[in-house]
């Protein structure tokens, strides 16, 4: 009975190899033959706008160093029909336009996409535009003439125009000017939160079906007592505007309004209890929460 066992054991292992094997070749064929290349960064936020190429497109190349993804558009033999390139937020043209030219050197035939996944919705860099052939955001602007000049993000001029208590020096941030007509040629609008694998996975538990909402408004928000950033004084304002009314309607309205975070699952059952949800401006006009009030119903 133990030889039996031990031959089925050694016909198993034999087995499991030869399928290890197998993967790993089809694999490598995918790798060797993979037309698509992604330079990613990898963050929550940034993992909304490629998870539908990485997770989806088989054989597709990826890297997380810069660095590391030069090299190999200048040493590698693959030829790619697309690249997407992704970086950190603040980045420099200084970084990337090295590296744009490598590719157009190297990598002759390949379509540049660049991924900007920022929050704010302006154009970070410019300098890019004519080196990519689409410039990808995760939401734009209608009117494209308003990127004929703003500053890092408009949300910083709209919290000096309706905020006493907060006001920047302009005059020290950077104002971005761009090409409208290179810009409305390359300019799309990309994958975002709708996107986002974790959303995607909230919406099976199907939490918008619930009816027993005694909540009437949600209102959670990070909201420092001291408050320095025009971020930290925007968010601040929309908190005690809530709060001013769930002192004055407590009778009336149940509000839930916390400076507080707890973990997202009970985050998420608060809004799927809740008939109204703020969701104020965060570092860009749409954020998760817009999308979390929708899973929720």
């Amino acid at each position: 009975m133990k030889e039996k066992m031990h031959e089925l054991e050694l016909q198993y292992n034999s087995l499991k190899f030869r399928i290890s094997r197998s993967a790993n070749q089809a694999l490598q064929r995918f790798r060797d033959n993979s037309h698509i290349a992604v330079l990613r960064y990898d963050h929550p936020i940034s993992n909304a706008q490629t998870f539908p190429i990485t997770e989806t497109v088989p054989g597709t190349i990826q890297f997380h160093d810069m660095s590391l993804f030069s090299e190999h558009i200048q040493n590698s033999k693959s030829q790619y029909q697309l690249i997407f390139i992704q970086s950190i937020w603040d980045v420099s043209p200084e970084t990337l336009v090295p590296v744009l030219d490598k590719i157009h050197k190297y990598q002759s035939n390949a379509k540049v996409v660049f991924l900007d996944w920022y929050a704010p919705i302006h154009i970070p860099q410019p300098e890019i535009l004519e080196m990519v052939d689409l410039y990808v955001k995760k939401q734009v602007l209608k009117e494209h003439q308003q990127y004929t000049g703003m500053y890092n993000t408009n949300l910083l001029e709209y919290e000096n125009q309706h905020n006493d208590n907060y006001q920047c020096n302009l005059a020290n941030i950077r104002y971005i000017q761009v090409d409208l007509d290179i810009l409305s040629e390359k300019l799309f609008t990309g994958w975002n939160f709708a996107t986002d694998r974790r959303l995607t996975e909230q919406l099976k538990k199907k939490f918008y079906l619930n009816k027993d909402r005694p909540i009437d408004v949600h209102c959670r928000i990070f909201a420092p007592s001291e408050r320095k950033s025009w971020y930290q004084h925007m968010r601040g304002r929309a908190y005690d505007a809530v709060q001013e009314i769930a002192q004055k309607r407590s009778q009336q309205f149940k509000i839930l309004s916390e400076n507080a975070r707890v973990p997202y699952h009970k985050y998420i059952n608060e809004l799927a209890h809740s008939k109204l949800c703020i969701s104020p401006f965060g570092y860009g006009e749409i954020c998760w929460r817009d999308f979390e009030a929708i899973l929720a119903g």
